[in-house]
């Protein structure tokens, strides 16, 4: 597994692991309807705008050329963290073919060190509060719920 910076090329590689990893996460949390309208067709064009947004950085997990995860990060969009300089992780996923294989952990070590290489003295993230999977997952990896919540928003 080779864990390396997006390019445009990789649109397609993450689209499809965010459909599909999306629908196996939220389904039973969000509208199946709405799940079953998620379209890799439309992320395409989505994440190549947003891999070219040069104020954030996106990763992907790559095997035999086949993309199998990706994290997105780089400044919180939150207005209220004071004059720290804080990161963000804004999305993380991984294909359910690869979950459990510590690609999503090694995708967020990666991330972590490339916000403190740029100086940023504090990473937050957001999760649904009622993803016990995602937030054990995250406690692994060193964050803790800090009580705060954003009330009718579904991640990334």
């Amino acid at each position: 597994m080779i864990v390396r910076k997006a390019i445009a090329a990789d649109a397609q590689g993450i689209a499809e692991v965010h459909v599909a990893s999306k629908k196996a996460v939220l389904r039973g949390v969000a509208p199946d309807a709405a799940l079953d309208r998620l379209s890799v067709g439309e992320r395409i064009e989505m994440w190549r705008a947003i891999i070219g947004d040069r104020r954030y950085e996106t990763l992907v997990g790559v095997d035999s050329n086949r993309v199998l995860g990706f994290i997105h990060f780089g400044p919180t969009r939150d207005q209220d963290c004071g004059s720290e300089k804080v990161g963000e992780i804004l999305t993380l996923y991984v294909h359910p073919d690869a979950w459990r294989r510590g690609l999503g952990s090694e995708l967020v070590v990666h991330a972590l060190s490339r916000l403190k290489s740029a100086s940023f003295a504090l990473v937050t993230l957001w999760t649904l509060e009622s993803s016990s999977q995602a937030r054990t997952f995250y406690e692994s990896c060193g964050f803790s719920f800090d009580g705060t919540v954003k009330p009718g928003t579904v991640p990334g």
